[in-house]
């Protein structure tokens, strides 16, 4: 398999232009050191957080490796996506979390009435 090596920009703005396709949120994060790029809010509750890195061989400091391990220790989607077929696996995940969040809502809407 091939893959392309992006500009970091590039990849945010293909990761910001393919989550609003989809409908969702996708929120810039900055502030403090460590933090992931974004976070990206599904239409029913599911999120996620994304590090983009140019490529794989991009370095990722260590205050971003340990929030990213933090965040998943707590139960969260958190990614380091370095090109478009990841960007694109990842928004795949979440819309499929997202229609299962959406699914169980439905159900027990159903069995409250």
């Amino acid at each position: 398999m091939i893959t392309f090596s992006y500009k970091e920009h590039e990849l945010e703005a293909y990761l910001l232009k393919f989550s609003h396709a989809l409908g969702y949120k996708c929120l810039k994060l900055t502030g403090e050191v460590g933090i992931p790029d974004r976070l990206i809010i599904g239409k029913h509750g599911c999120s996620m957080y994304a590090e983009l890195k140019r490529s794989h061989n991009a370095a990722i400091s260590a205050a971003q490796e340990a929030c990213l391990e933090d965040l998943v220790s707590r139960g969260m989607f958190a990614y380091r996506l370095n090109n478009k077929e990841e960007v694109r696996k990842a928004l795949y995940e979440l819309t499929m979390r997202d229609r299962n969040a959406k699914a169980l809502k439905e159900s027990i809407n159903q069995m409250e009435t």
